[in-house]
């Protein structure tokens, strides 16, 4: 008994949330679905909400999953879900749960429908602020931090893909439907829902894991002094920075001119102060990083 109670108090201390999935049948008189199916897609789900919490969060994220109830004669699983600190602002941005009014920016489904099986082809993180994803087409599309965190995490995506398309394998299956049904504030239920039809399968198929590449950009004034100098291209240049010596292109024209017009000189131990790039790509853990000068002051 002691030990029912203290799971009790446990989740009592978390965040709640409750939603439901609905697997719809093209033959309202069948209330039956293999078992087999439903196992996984309950395990996928599970999968999904942890990953995600673990990519916005940190690793040290948990979730439990409880299965409240069925309801008879669908195919209808009620879920309520015992989540740290922030968990209910996480499935948010996965898009199990309904947005805040405030929010504008897509969720990871409602981004992924928007882009209609479009790659991914860059996450670029700013260091204003400001974050976005390139689709293979070029467009630039918004997003908040949490979002591209969630985009370009393969286990998420991969469990979105499982969790929607396994079940719609079994031919009966027509849609597979999320529902909000938590109470807000004014009392009322959510009216919010997901629906995935089999006509959208596609655009929930995860890329492989090389196609998911994350880029964070910034740019600080720096000082430096150059140790190695090519006046005749923008790469073959290095720096001095903090101790380390760094490779680095020059981007600044206005520097290249004052070269040409032999306005600027180079002096052993001269600092120069500038406007520094760091570009960081992350592909499936692999990190790479380049620098390039933007402005020499």
């Amino acid at each position: 008994m002691n030990g029912i109670e203290s799971i009790d108090k446990e989740e009592s201390k978390k965040e709640q949330a409750k939603f439901k999935i609905s697997f719809i049948s093209s033959d309202e008189s069948d209330h039956e679905i293999d078992a087999e199916t439903l196992g996984r897609s309950l395990q996928d789900l599970t999968k999904l909400v942890r990953n995600s919490l673990k990519s916005i969060q940190g690793e040290e994220s948990r979730a439990k999953i409880n299965v409240a109830a069925h309801e008879p004669g669908s195919f209808v699983v009620d879920f309520i879900a015992y989540l740290d600190a922030g968990g209910i602002e996480a499935l948010r941005t996965v898009g199990i749960l309904a947005p805040t009014a405030a929010v504008t920016a897509p969720s990871l489904i409602t981004l992924l429908l928007r882009l209609n099986k479009r790659k991914v082809e860059t996450v670029v993180e700013k260091d204003n602020g400001k974050t976005f994803i390139i689709a293979d087409d070029h467009e630039e599309i918004d997003v908040t931090p949490e979002v591209a965190k969630l985009v370009e995490n393969y286990s998420v995506r991969k469990n979105l893909e499982e969790f929607i398309l396994k079940p719609m394998e079994n031919p009966i299956i027509e849609k597979v439907v999320i529902k909000d049904t938590n109470i807000r504030a004014d009392g009322e239920n959510e009216e919010f829902f997901a629906e995935f039809t089999k006509d959208k399968r596609a655009m929930f198929v995860a890329p492989p894991k090389k196609d998911l590449t994350l880029y964070s950009e910034k740019v600080h004034r720096e000082n430096i002094e150059f140790t190695v100098i090519s006046f005749e291209k923008v790469t073959g240049w290095s720096i001095k920075l903090d101790d380390k010596t760094i490779n680095v292109k020059i981007n600044d024209s206005e520097f290249w001119t004052r070269i040409a017009s032999k306005r600027e000189e180079f002096k052993k131990g001269q600092i120069f102060e500038v406007d520094l790039k760091t570009v960081i790509s992350n592909t499936n853990g692999s990190e790479a990083t380049k620098y390039s000068i933007e402005k020499v002051h």
